[in-house]
C-alpha cells in the first residue's frame, strides 16, 4: 500500500512525537519520511529505536481497515511474567505505560506487512523484529489481547482488547477440529476472526517464514451442550514440536504477554482504534 501525501504528513507528525516521548534524535524523522518513498518499498517504514520500551516503529499497518503506525515493544511487558491478560492490563495502566499486548488483528497485520517486505530496502530492520518476535513464540506461549468465547448456539465471539476502551468484536462459528490451517475445516473462519484473514495459506507461509513451522488450529472441537454457559478461553501463539499453534482451545490464561501501540495515521489521532 502506498501512501499519499497527507498520510505520510501524518507519520511525520507521529514520528515527531514519538521522538519527543522517546528522547529520539530529531534526525530520524527526516529519515523516515525520505525512507517512505524509497522505490524499493514505496510507502513503507521500519527502524530499530534504542529505547527501554520500545524496539522498532512499523509503518503502515493496515489493522481494522486503516493504516496505522506500530510501536513493537522491547520484548515482554510486566517483566515477562506469566500472568492473567487482565492482570497485564491493570500492571501497564498503574504504571503510566501506553502499550498494551496487540490484539490477534494487529499482530496479524504487523508480521504479514514485515513479510510483504521483507526482501526490500528495509531487509535488515525486518528481519531483526521477525527475530525478536519469533524467538519469542518458539520459547513461550505468548498471550496476545483477544479472548474466544464459545456459544452453545448461535455464532461464537472473538473479543479483541476485553475490557478496555478499545475493545471490539468479531462474531464467527469458532469450534471445529484441530489441524494444520490449510487442512482443516473451518479454519478460515477460525482465521478471520481471530487474526483478520481467511486466506489460510497465507497464514501458514506467514508463521511458517516467522517460526520455522506451519501453522496449526487449536480451538474447542464442539461447542458447549446446550443449556450449559459460554466458555471463554485465551487466545496465543506458540511454536512448538511440529507446529505453530494459534491457540483458543486451552483452559490455562497465565502467559507473558508483548506490549505494542498503533496510532492510526489517516487522521492523526492518538491511541489504537
Amino acid at each position: 500500500m502506498k501512501l499519499n501525501a497527507q498520510q505520510v504528513k501524518n507519520v511525520r507528525e507521529h514520528l515527531c512525537g514519538l521522538e519527543n516521548a522517546l528522547g529520539l534524535p530529531k534526525a530520524k524523522t527526516a529519515e523516515a519520511v525520505e525512507r517512505l518513498a524509497a522505490p524499493e518499498t514505496p510507502g513503507f517504514y521500519i527502524a530499530e529505536l534504542d529505547h527501554d520500551d520500545v524496539a522498532f516503529i512499523v509503518a503502515p499497518i493496515q489493522y481494522r481497515g486503516a493504516p496505522h503506525l506500530v510501536e513493537v515493544g522491547r520484548g515482554f511487558v510486566n517483566g515477562g511474567k506469566e500472568r492473567p491478560l487482565k492482570e497485564h492490563y491493570r500492571l501497564l495502566k498503574k504504571s503510566g505505560s501506553r502499550l498494551l499486548p496487540p490484539d490477534g488483528h494487529l499482530f496479524w497485520g504487523t508480521i504479514d506487512t514485515l513479510y510483504e517486505h521483507r526482501e526490500g530496502a528495509f531487509k535488515r530492520e525486518i528481519a531483526g523484529c521477525n527475530k525478536v518476535l519469533g524467538d519469542a513464540i518458539r520459547d513461550y506461549w505468548v498471550r496476545l489481547g483477544s479472548d474466544l468465547i464459545y456459544r452453545p448456539v448461535g455464532k461464537d465471539v472473538v473479543v479483541h482488547n476485553p475490557g478496555t476502551p478499545l475493545e471490539w468484536r468479531v462474531d464467527r462459528m469458532l469450534t471445529g477440529p484441530d489441524g494444520f490451517v490449510t487442512e482443516t475445516k473451518g479454519a478460515d473462519n477460525y482465521c478471520f476472526a481471530t487474526l483478520g484473514t481467511g486466506d489460510v495459506k497465507r497464514v501458514n507461509t506467514v508463521f511458517k517464514a516467522l517460526t520455522g513451522v506451519p501453522a496449526y488450529v487449536y480451538r474447542l472441537n464442539e461447542p458447549p451442550a446446550l443449556g450449559k454457559p459460554d466458555i471463554t478461553r485465551a487466545f496465543g501463539v506458540l511454536a512448538i514440536g511440529g507446529g505453530c499453534y494459534l491457540s483458543g482451545g486451552s483452559v490455562g490464561n497465565f502467559a507473558p504477554a508483548f506490549g505494542w501501540q498503533a496510532r492510526k495515521i489517516s487522521t492523526g489521532n492518538q491511541g489504537r482504534k
